[in-house]
């Protein structure tokens, strides 16, 4: 990522979670005590993961347009 985008946080906190979902972080104990502090369901809590994947996909989309070989 362009380092012009590392303080744009409609970038980077999608990228944040995103990353850390894709490493492994977000194990049950740890989506159950995110649930109970956030005062939201579990499946509440991977929704707001699963839509910042997906913001995540549009920006480097966006950002990193992939040109067609010819």
């Amino acid at each position: 990522m362009k380092k012009s985008n590392w303080n744009r946080n409609e970038y980077q906190f999608p990228r944040f979670i995103a990353e850390a979902e894709a490493a492994g972080v977000f194990t049950g104990t740890v989506m159950e005590s995110m649930a109970e502090s956030m005062d939201l369901t579990f499946t509440e809590v991977c929704d707001i993961i699963s839509r910042a994947k997906v913001e995540w996909e549009k920006i480097k989309t966006k950002t990193f347009p992939v040109t067609p070989v010819n």
